[in-house]
């Protein structure tokens, strides 16, 4: 009767240190995703700013009293599309590690960590609620479908000056012979 009672006090202890370590994985899984998330908005942000002060940039370049030589009215369109190239691939990439983190700790939540939260709260699943309440929202974009469209947008401004600047730099007659 003691072995069997010694199998069952091994047998907890296993599950607890199971858990505990399950709760440290999930722990970190869940502050990487926070980290991430930082880091992603604090990037885009930066590019944002970047970005705005460009087009402020090319904005002055057309200035009735301002001379520029013609070569900086065309790299200065360039230079953002190539920023909105980073920006978009960076932004991209940022997602990616922030779903990883999120189904890392969604794994160990389903995997270890079910049938505590289930003791703690059955009604506690913030991931698939805030799916429900996005879908609610008709016509609205996503965060991440809305930051994708920012930064397409920008760039489709930066190809319309790209355009004017070469209008304005090369005569008619260079396109039309």
């Amino acid at each position: 009767m003691s072995e069997n009672s010694e199998n069952k006090q091994q047998n907890k202890a296993n599950r607890n240190e199971k858990l505990d370590k399950a709760i440290a994985k999930y722990q970190i899984a869940i502050c990487k995703n926070t980290s991430e998330g930082e880091i992603l908005w604090s990037r885009y942000n930066a590019i944002l700013v970047f970005n705005t002060i460009l087009m402020t940039a090319i904005g002055l370049t057309y200035q009735e009293n301002v001379s520029l030589p013609p070569s900086i009215k065309l790299l200065l369109p360039i230079a953002g599309l190539i920023s909105c190239l980073v920006w978009f691939t960076s932004t991209l990439r940022g997602f990616q590690w922030l779903d990883h983190w999120a189904e890392s700790a969604r794994k160990i939540e389903e995997n270890y960590l079910l049938e505590e939260k289930n003791k703690i709260c059955s009604c506690l699943d913030p991931i698939n609620e805030g799916k429900k309440l996005r879908s609610k929202i008709i016509g609205v974009p996503s965060t991440r479908s809305g930051s994708y469209i920012l930064i397409v947008m920008i760039g489709f401004l930066y190809v319309v000056f790209l355009f004017y600047a070469i209008l304005r730099i090369f005569p008619k007659e260079a396109f039309y012979p």
